[in-house]
């Protein structure tokens, strides 16, 4: 039986196999070969195929195996078929957040464009936009542009990178960008938050005013 850290580890892999499977399927390059699942029961094989398949990636999850052996292919196999489709979601992205115009109460094209490849691409998705908030940390522009299209979504959509960006931004020496992270956990309206919040240091009266009247509605909830 394993302990109860190897089973978490296991059942977060196969978490990633689900947002693995999604990416997989836009490729054409590599096709599972059904003969290739045929088992043999009376002796099965100790043998990996050379040909790397959906199928062998996720039956590679169930088998006795390290879970660092595990995760270790997940991460190869993530990274070949992901990161043409990460360029161009960045690409895109980038390009949206130059172009609109951004209102609060208002959604625009970038949000609807996140939301479509949160919903393809899961938590690729969201390891995208963190690296491109991280990239552009001194970028105000571009950083408050992001956090603008984050208050939009829900807490869990893009949970835990959502938050881990709006940690990040509320220290950040910018004004605006503060106040795009503060705004971000009023929307998400997760009690958590406040946490976050208490830490946070910020120097402008009108600012200030805004993050304790924030803390006191999640309290309240």
């Amino acid at each position: 039986m394993p302990d109860k850290e190897t089973s978490y580890s296991i059942e977060k892999s196969l978490e990633v196999v689900n947002d693995y499977i999604i990416i997989y399927s836009l490729s054409d390059s590599l096709e599972a070969d059904p003969q290739d699942h045929v088992e043999d029961e009376q002796q099965p094989s100790t043998q990996h195929s050379e040909h790397f398949s959906l199928y062998s990636l996720s039956e590679s999850l169930t088998a006795e195996d390290c879970v660092e052996n595990q995760v270790k292919r997940l991460e190869n196999a993530c990274q070949a078929d992901s990161k043409e489709i990460q360029e161009l979601f960045v690409n895109n992205f980038l390009n949206l957040l130059s172009v609109v115009d951004f209102e609060y109460g208002f959604t625009t094209a970038a949000d609807d464009f996140v939301k479509d490849a949160l919903s393809r691409y899961g938590t690729f998705a969201r390891e995208w936009i963190n690296i491109l908030f991280m990239e552009n940390f001194d970028n105000q522009k571009t950083t408050s542009s992001i956090l603008r299209v984050l208050a939009h979504l829900d807490y869990d959509e893009i949970y835990p990178q959502g938050v881990t960006m709006a940690t990040a931004a509320i220290n950040n020496r910018d004004i605006e960008v503060q106040e795009c992270a503060i705004r971000c956990f009023e929307s998400w309206e997760n009690v958590g938050s406040v946490r976050v919040l208490r830490q946070a240091n910020i120097q402008e009266s009108w600012l200030e005013e805004y993050r304790q009247a924030v803390i006191s509605d999640l309290e309240r909830m």
